[in-house]
């Protein structure tokens, strides 16, 4: 139960970043950038449309593991669910201030970058449950000889595309921008940073999940 508790807390910090990135209006991260041109075109809160996009993801695993879908994949629904809730939240009533230039608004991308880096590392070190398009890509990883962080990184690319092309269609904002390049180089070194910090922490109060740890004692 306490796991749980932390990767609730994980899945929180992770919201309220989304909404920071969304404040920040510098363009967002591919996957979240999708999201919020998919809102844009329905009229739905961006935190709504990622509820239905990683749902989907969760919908993918399904449908590939079959028999091997389990309990730990189902759960990715609620903490989205959680997710999506948090940043509509925070969004809408917390994050009420005004961006006046666009240095404000690269550093307030920044710190929303750090605090779903730390989110999501959190995630990751206890290892009971994934974001759902880190959870849906792994399953693919499996089933095709591809490498994760290729699937991964082909699933930006399929995103930047389709934010480009809605845009394109719709008379929607782009969603995409300095913010999204930042992210993208500074998103997983950022991510390391706090695993590493997190490590010890998590280790002592019995959280880490055994495969990380064998990862971490790799020389």
């Amino acid at each position: 139960m306490k796991k749980y508790i932390v990767i609730l807390f994980g899945f929180m910090i992770v919201g309220f970043g989304c909404a920071l990135t969304i404040k920040a209006n510098v363009g967002m991260g591919a996957w979240d950038a999708f999201a919020k041109s998919f809102s844009d075109i329905i009229g739905i809160e961006v935190g709504t449309a990622g509820i239905i996009f990683n749902c989907m993801c969760v919908i993918g695993q399904l449908i590939l593991l079959r028999k091997n879908f389990t309990f730990q994949h189902l759960l990715q629904v609620p903490f989205c669910m959680v997710l999506g809730v948090i940043v509509n939240f925070a969004a809408s009533t917390v994050f009420t201030f005004e961006v006046t230039s666009i240095w404000q608004g690269i550093l307030l991308y920044l710190l929303a970058n750090m605090m779903c880096a730390l989110g999501v590392s959190m995630v990751m070190l206890i290892n009971k449950v994934t974001m759902a398009l880190e959870g849906f890509c792994m399953v693919l990883s499996r089933i095709f000889p591809i490498e994760f962080h290729k699937v991964r990184q082909l699933a930006d690319i399929i995103s930047i595309a389709g934010v480009i092309l809605l845009t394109i269609v719709f008379p929607i904002p782009l969603s995409l921008g300095i913010g999204t390049v930042l992210g993208m180089l500074i998103f997983g070194p950022t991510l390391g940073i706090f695993m590493k910090l997190l490590h010890p922490i998590f280790l002592k109060l019995n959280l880490i999940d055994s495969l990380v740890e064998k990862q971490f004692e790799q020389p």
